[in-house]
């Protein structure tokens, strides 16, 4: 995992400013290529970015929702929700991933 962003939205729009803050710490991006579950506003962002996309279903992807799934289960022990629905709690949440991650987030 390069990078991780909390966002209360899921489109092609919070997609495509996320991989832009990946691409922008990549020494060379036009060789990376983005893994992602089905979701349809992956695919639209990589296109538009012009960036190499494979969407993957179990296997590679297991870990990354096992990733997430104990995460949250960390996270919760501070908080009774994890949903994420005001700005304030976009920081608190991103302060705690990078305090379980060892890294800041891109957000």
């Amino acid at each position: 995992m390069l990078a991780i962003q909390v966002s209360w939205l899921r489109n092609g729009a919070c997609s495509k400013w996320f991989i832009e803050k990946v691409l922008g710490k990549c020494s060379n991006p036009r060789q990376v290529k983005v893994i992602t579950d089905g979701a349809g506003w992956y695919p639209w962002a990589c296109k538009l970015l012009k960036v190499k996309h494979e969407k993957v279903c179990g296997g590679k992807r297991n870990y990354i929702e096992r990733f997430y799934r104990t995460f949250k289960n960390w996270a919760i022990k501070f908080h009774k929700n994890f949903t994420v629905k005001a700005f304030k709690q976009i920081e608190a949440v991103e302060s705690k991933i990078g305090l379980w991650t060892g890294f800041t987030t891109t957000g």
